[in-house]
Formats: C-alpha cells, sequence, structure tokens
C-alpha cells in the first residue's frame, strides 16, 4: 500500500536504477552498481526488524486463511524458581499474576527469558523483579530442576501462549524473607507451606489454567533432591 514500508523500499530501487540507466558508460557504473547493492541489504532490514516481522507473520496467516494465534513466535523460552526459606519450617514464595496468561492465578515467580539470556541468569532477574529479592539474598542451585510446557488455548482455537519453561530452586536467606515485595506483574507474593500450596491446588477448577498442581509437585521433587544430596545446603556470602 501507498506510504508503507513496501512502497517505499520499491520506489527507492526503482530511482536506483533509473540512475543507472541515465548513468551507464560514463566510468561510475560499478559504483552505482555497488550502492543499490548496499540500498537493497538496508531496507532488507528494515522490512524485518522486530517491529515489522510480527505484522508480516499476521499478514502471511490472513493470506494463508490460517487463525491470528497460528502466526504468533512461540514456543518461547521462560524460567520458574522455586523459593524455599533456608530453614524449617520450610515455606515457599508464590505470586498472583496480574497479567495474562493466568491473571488472578498464584504460581510459580518467573517470566519470559531474553535473547542470548541464561537460564539461570533470567531466573535471578526475573525473583527481583516479582518479589524484589536481591541476588544476595538468593542461594540458586546451579542447573534447572527440570523443564516442562505451559501451554494455553486461544479463543479462536488456536494457541495464545506456549512457553517452554526451565525450573530453577533457590534457598532465601532469612533475613530477607519479610522483605518481599510484588511487583513488574505480580499482584502479590506470598510465603506458603506444601500442604498450603497442595489445598490451592485442590481448590483450581479442572481446565482453568491452573498450575498449582505441578507447583506442588515440583516443590515435592525439591524436598527429595534435598534429602538425596542433590540439591546443595544453603550458604550466603
Amino acid at each position: 500500500p501507498k506510504g508503507s514500508v513496501f512502497s517505499f523500499r520499491t520506489a527507492a530501487l526503482r530511482g536506483c536504477s533509473h540512475r543507472l540507466w541515465l548513468q551507464r558508460g560514463t566510468g561510475r557504473v560499478a559504483t552505482i552498481y555497488r550502492a543499490r547493492r548496499s540500498l537493497v541489504r538496508m531496507l532488507h532490514r528494515v522490512t524485518t526488524t522486530r517491529r515489522v516481522a510480527p505484522l508480516l507473520m499476521l499478514l502471511r496467516a490472513r493470506t494463508a486463511g490460517t487463525t491470528a494465534s497460528a502466526a504468533l513466535p512461540y514456543p518461547r523460552g521462560a524460567v520458574a524458581s522455586v523459593l524455599a526459606t533456608a530453614a524449617p519450617p520450610y515455606r515457599y514464595l508464590l505470586i498472583k499474576r496480574g497479567r495474562p496468561p493466568g491473571v488472578g492465578q498464584w504460581s510459580l515467580p518467573g517470566g519470559k527469558l531474553e535473547v542470548g539470556e541464561a537460564a539461570l541468569a533470567g531466573a535471578m532477574r526475573e525473583v527481583g523483579e516479582e518479589t524484589g529479592l536481591p541476588p544476595q539474598a538468593l542461594c540458586l542451585h546451579q542447573r534447572p530442576l527440570s523443564a516442562t510446557d505451559a501451554i494455553f488455548a486461544a479463543s479462536d482455537g488456536g494457541v495464545a501462549f506456549h512457553y517452554v519453561i526451565a525450573q530453577c530452586f533457590a534457598w532465601v536467606d532469612s533475613a530477607f524473607v519479610d522483605t518481599v515485595r510484588p511487583g513488574d506483574d505480580a499482584a502479590d507474593a506470598r510465603w506458603f507451606s506444601l500442604p498450603d500450596v497442595q489445598t490451592l491446588a485442590m481448590k483450581e477448577e479442572p481446565g482453568g489454567g491452573g498450575q498449582l498442581g505441578e507447583v506442588a509437585q515440583l516443590i515435592v521433587l525439591s524436598q527429595r533432591m534435598y534429602a538425596a544430596g542433590l540439591i546443595e545446603r544453603p550458604s550466603f556470602n
């Protein structure tokens, strides 16, 4: 359409070709050709930037007759962290989501990984953003406990969200337990015992997208790994 990136690209190429035709035989053809090739590369980068690419995906989806949700850039990498108090009786930190997906549901602190960001670094960042806990408050286990999918359906029958989640574990220094404050897309943040988490999981509606059943299983897994010596004792420096 007129005025779009595509019309700009077409007009620029036509103009460059016209100049090439006018100056053919003047000894400057090679220079103009190189300039034209550089312009083509530049315009290609412009039309494939992060802002334009999603629009192109939606345009292709409409042309092919598919749903918009089918064109979304999923699955995406994400992290979630089991945060446990460093001293018994052990409690676990959950956040109530304030944004989609899962608005109003309790879950582990976590979120999307950024490009080039390692899972453990992303876990530390997300914990800080959603709970206010600084890095020195955490004793992070040096590899994820497991990985799982989180898939949420769209109203058109497609996929609204699809994340592949690396599930991490960290002890929280007792000196910071009462400093937790919700932030970013967390509407609330509270400490729960494992029986409390299991009770909340039983109250979730089947098919409602709740994740607390899996959260409870992950907490049990972390307890068993700690008992077997596979998770180190907390140490804060």
